[in-house]
């Protein structure tokens, strides 16, 4: 799994700031490090890099939006990672 912004849980990856090409392949390495293998079947980005209503908050606030890391920087990570 692979995280974005995760606020206050700094015990994921030290809480990364975004979800950058950094990000992903550095929260890669490690997941394929703990898991002992070279390959991985499935990858999920929790967290987008962008302002969402979380635990428990439902209702959108735009004045929490931020600046955020492109899709297309998020994709061709992971494009990248395919391609190794």
């Amino acid at each position: 799994k692979v995280t974005g912004p995760s606020g206050q849980m700094t015990w994921i990856r030290d809480g990364p700031a975004c979800l950058d090409a950094h990000a992903i392949q550095c929260a890669v390495e490690g997941s394929l490090a703990r898991l002992g293998t070279d390959y991985i079947d499935l990858l999920q980005l929790h967290w987008p890099d962008r302002y969402v209503p979380m635990f428990g908050d439902t209702d959108y606030q735009p004045v929490c939006s931020y600046t955020s890391v492109p899709i297309e920087e998020q994709m061709e990570a992971l494009v990248n990672l395919v391609q190794q």
